[in-house]
């Protein structure tokens, strides 16, 4: 699944705030249940409509962003 296809951000939903795609459920809403400690299948237990790849392909982006920003802001190696 592509990024674009698991979130998105509409105007008309939650004031254009990022949701997965295809429902209302923000995705803040998954951030703040795994700070609190919750598992992917207890958020998915909370809010059903939002599938599994979403999940997965929103924590991959999120990974490889992190690698690339933390690679980019690395010293130089001498």
């Amino acid at each position: 699944m592509k990024f674009n296809e698991a979130v998105k951000s509409v105007p008309d939903i939650h004031s254009g705030e990022v949701c997965f795609a295809d429902t209302r459920v923000p995705v803040d809403a998954l951030f703040d249940c795994l700070e609190a400690g919750e598992s992917v299948e207890g958020f998915r237990r909370s809010f059903p409509a939002v599938r599994q790849e979403q999940i997965y392909t929103l924590l991959s982006t999120m990974r490889r962003a992190t690698k690339r920003q933390a690679l980019e802001s690395a010293p130089p190696s001498q």
